[in-house]
């Protein structure tokens, strides 16, 4: 917990005198608990803060005159679950590999892992290899497809799948926009490659088809100060006038940018999460994940990085194919504007269908988390 450069960090950290209350449910990272303890009744629920947004002093120095700085955080967090004695701890940063440790040190509390996000154990589990006694009592998953990389390295007593826990938790209406909105990947810090080939695409698709303009959802934080506009000002000098092509929307809350997309019924994304989503959620979508023949570019890139797996977020096999009715590698314009055209001129049956037929109950939307509500009260006996 206290490493180099933390200074700054503990400025802002809240620091708490009175030892941890017990508390029935305990919720393991303070980032998404905003979502999760909604859940559960408020006066028997706390949180576990990880990220030194909160420090308890009495547990603080208990673990001093006892052990020392020696694997501190681990001993910060020992000393912490034996005051608030919960029965549940809940996590919803399904990556963190100490969460997973802590059965083995308390063996009588029941732990529930919440899969955040489509996670590939070569890319975003390599924590977890050469790890021992990691352990869940229940993971709720995306997809039992999505749960597979967990398995090889956690002993899991239950799997439930209920789709994207956070999607779930935002309702969307059912009257949608025709008009694109693009998701792309970029972010406050950086600009991916994908990102800057999918704008000029679509700058020239809007074009040749005369659309005014191809909405554009950003995620939040990017619209909200000086800041945070290096990787807008990024494209704007990148993508010179095109960018009069783009509305760009959202930038706010989580909350508001989910309920942007549930209006959509044709969207765009490249590497977004939420496109899996919003499919969903009844969209149609479009995906770009792979770029085996982009077009020649001199960009300077904020961040160029590619994947040899195939769109990802929807996969729901091994060998899930790199091109179909909805998502492709290809970046050859002529390529992603007949992609475009084939999925706006489908009826609605036929996407159906096709939804069906490929992905089965690998796409789950559960309104408001019910699978999650009822198997907590099931289990809470």
């Amino acid at each position: 917990m206290f490493k180099n450069n933390y200074f700054f960090q503990l400025l802002k950290t809240r620091w708490v005198f009175n030892k941890p209350k017990i508390k029935k449910f305990l919720i393991y990272d303070g980032e998404t608990s905003d979502i999760v303890e909604s859940y559960f009744p408020k006066k028997d629920t706390g949180i576990f803060y990880i990220r030194k947004e909160e420090i308890n002093l009495y547990v603080l120095f208990k673990v001093l005159l006892k052990t020392g700085f020696k694997n501190f955080f681990s001993n910060y967090q020992k000393v912490y679950f034996e005051y608030s004695k919960p029965k549940f701890v809940i996590n919803l940063l399904d990556i963190n590999v100490n969460f997973y440790k802590l059965k083995k040190n308390f063996p009588q509390i029941i732990f529930i892992g919440i899969q955040k996000l489509p996670r590939l154990a070569e890319r975003e589990l390599t924590g977890f290899v050469d790890q021992k006694d990691l352990k869940c009592d229940y993971f709720f998953t995306i997809s039992k497809f999505h749960a597979k990389a967990y398995e090889s390295y956690v002993d899991i007593k239950e799997i439930i799948q209920i789709g994207s826990f956070v999607n779930n938790h935002f309702p969307f209406k059912e009257k949608k926009s025709k008009k694109i909105l693009f998701i792309p990947g970029c972010s406050s810090a950086h600009v991916y490659e994908t990102d800057l080939i999918t704008f000029n695409l679509l700058a020239d698709y809007a074009k040749l088809k005369k659309i005014n303009s191809i909405d554009v959802l950003l995620k939040p934080g990017m619209l909200q100060n000086d800041k945070n506009l290096v990787a807008m000002k990024f494209l704007e000098k990148k993508l010179g006038k095109k960018i009069n092509f783009f509305k760009f929307l959202g930038g706010g809350s989580r909350e508001k940018n989910y309920f942007i997309a549930s209006q959509y019924k044709n969207i765009i994304f490249n590497r977004s999460t939420m496109g899996y989503e919003c499919l969903a959620k009844n969209s149609r979508v479009i995906a770009l994940s792979l770029f085996s023949k982009p077009p020649k570019h001199d960009w300077c890139h904020l961040r160029n990085e590619h994947f040899n797996e195939a769109f990802y977020p929807l996969a729901n096999s091994d060998n899930f194919p790199k091109e179909g009715f909805c998502w492709s590698e290809d970046s050859r314009p002529e390529k992603f504007f007949a992609l475009i055209n084939s999925v706006l001129e489908m009826s609605d049956s036929e996407w159906d269908n096709k939804v069906n037929q490929t992905f089965g109950n690998s796409i789950m939307y559960d309104p408001g988390n019910k699978i999650f509500s009822e198997f907590i009260n099931k289990i809470d006996k």
